[in-house]
């Protein structure tokens, strides 16, 4: 599994950026997400990172939904 931002998420899970956040707020378990400090004291300084698997990935970046150059973490 891996780790990808809010908006390379919300791509691949075919749904709004703010969906993704609303379901942080509510802690659903439909999207697992992690929150990383950014270590930033201006604009929130989080960062929120979504889990997708590597197939998805492989399957959004086949289909051009997401480009090969994005930041994706490993678990």
């Amino acid at each position: 599994m891996y780790f990808v931002e809010t908006i390379t998420a919300s791509l691949i899970f075919k749904c709004n950026k703010n969906t993704l956040r609303q379901s942080v707020k509510r802690n659903s378990p439909k999207y697992p997400f992690i929150k990383v400090d950014a270590n930033t004291r201006s604009r929130g300084g989080k960062r929120l990172l979504f889990k997708v698997g590597a197939l998805k990935i492989k399957e959004a970046i086949s289909k051009n939904i997401i480009s090969t150059d994005i930041k994706i973490w490993d678990e």
